[in-house]
């Protein structure tokens, strides 16, 4: 038997994860209140604060709420329309669209890009109908496809996925044709089940955000510029912040403390090099200060003595011909972040001396 007092607490600790749906066996709920963070960011968890009671006598087969259901189902051929609901579905099933459609890089080939394309539909109509089955109230997967799908050769003509669009027409379609009650109790899985089956749908939602946010992110310079997470999680590696993280956070806080939050974050993205600026000069053995002339004499002088063909053992010379590619692209990075700053710099005086 489930306890509302429980419920509560759960609600209370653990409900912008759905960890009190859990506790009553709805799964379904459990996971859109966790995708979303409690239901649309806290919209459903407050809405649940009115609605724990119904669902804790849902859950325990209450026999007074069974009657009035077996009424409602009597004089409804099929549950009335929820705007909660509704708004559910829509955000839900744009979101899943959201996360399958960017989950991977547009660098990839046509035919991949146009295969992503044909199952985003699928994504968004997966979104609909997990909000559809929540609680008494089941949908047909089939009627959310045939939603999604009907806007798809709009969005290919136009070049533009529009998934708000989408999952109205999807979320529509669904509630108008597949719509029924749930007139068979909720599947008795044992806890494990239950628990196997939200990990793998948890790790799956996850690796998608993941790569999302891997190929289309990107974080702002000091100098302005916009670098994509994925190459600047590579020069990441390399920085100094990662080769001297104990002291790199020392140096944080100290700075911190001096100069206060705001001036904090520009010397963070500084120190994780997303350009790889001072990976480059570690590379070239410069400093900072060096000039472009100092910076192309050092490369000249290391692109000669790490050129592979003044090595004739194959081990030395499998490691002069990865030392070199890291001179050459340590000095393209220094030329090229030497150039922009110089025409930075001289629209600047030109500017001022305009004005």
């Amino acid at each position: 038997m489930a306890s509302l007092v429980l419920a509560y607490i759960f609600w209370l600790t653990g409900g912008l994860f759905g960890l009190h749906h859990l506790y009553l066996r709805r799964d379904s709920h459990a996971f859109v209140s966790w995708c979303t963070f409690g239901g649309v960011f806290g919209l459903g968890w407050i809405r649940d604060l009115f609605r724990l009671p119904t669902y804790v006598n849902d859950a325990n087969d209450d026999p007074e709420y069974f009657e009035q259901l077996r009424i409602s189902m009597k004089h409804r051929k099929k549950p009335s329309s929820s705007s909660a609901r509704f708004l559910g579905e829509m955000v839900v099933g744009s979101l899943f669209g959201f996360i399958v459609k960017y989950s991977v890089p547009e660098e990839l080939s046509t035919e991949i890009q146009l295969l992503i394309t044909a199952i985003t539909p699928c994504a968004v109509a997966l979104g609909v109908y997990v909000v559809g089955n929540i609680g008494r109230e089941k949908t047909s997967y089939k009627s959310s496809l045939i939603g999604a799908y009907i806007t798809l050769p709009i969005f290919i003509f136009f070049y533009q996925f529009d998934f708000t669009t989408m999952s109205l027409i999807c979320a529509l379609i669904t509630n108008w044709k597949g719509k029924e009650w749930r007139r068979t109790p909720y599947t008795k899985r044992r806890i494990s089940t239950r628990i196997t089956i939200l990990s793998f749908c948890a790790i799956v939602y996850l690796s998608l955000w993941s790569s999302m946010l891997y190929h289309n992110a990107s974080v702002t310079t000091t100098d302005g510029k916009t670098i994509k997470l994925k190459d600047a999680i590579q020069y990441f590696f390399k920085s100094p912040m990662w080769t001297e993280l104990k002291d790199t956070l020392k140096q944080l806080y100290q700075f911190y403390t001096t100069h206060g939050f705001d001036r904090l974050w520009e010397e963070f993205v500084k120190s994780i090099d997303p350009e790889g600026e001072a990976n480059a000069y570690k590379v070239l053995e410069l400093s900072s200060t060096a000039t472009q002339k100092e910076i192309t004499e050092r490369y000249r002088k290391l692109a000669r003595t790490w050129h592979p063909d003044r090595h004739r053992d194959p081990i030395k010379k499998d490691e002069a011909a990865r030392k070199f590619m890291e001179i050459q692209e340590a000095y393209e990075i220094l030329s090229l972040i030497k150039t922009k700053r110089k025409s930075k710099n001289q629209q600047k005086r030109d500017k001022e001396e305009n004005s």
